[in-house]
């Protein structure tokens, strides 16, 4: 479910956002395929928090065009690029 009113207990790895300033995001258990939250955000870096440790799928998406990061693990400390 969309449960955003809890704490995040980690992140996931930094992403940042290149040419695309109103988007919108999923995050995804990749064990599970349940979708965990859902946002939209209009910056260009984004720290995406989790309920649980694990790896995670997150699809972004801006106007027609998607992209996927697949094996995001929480608690990395390094940062993935998106191009649009």
């Amino acid at each position: 479910g969309q449960q955003y009113n809890k704490s995040p207990i980690d992140h996931l790895p930094e992403i940042k956002v290149f040419g695309a300033s109103d988007y919108s995001v999923k995050v995804i258990h990749e064990v599970s395929g349940d979708m965990v939250y859902a946002r939209r955000f209009f910056k260009g870096r984004i720290k995406l928090g989790v309920f649980e440790k694990g790896k995670y799928r997150v699809e972004i998406s801006s106007g027609s065009k998607s992209k996927v990061l697949e094996g995001l693990e929480s608690g990395l400390d390094v940062v993935k690029v998106i191009h649009f």
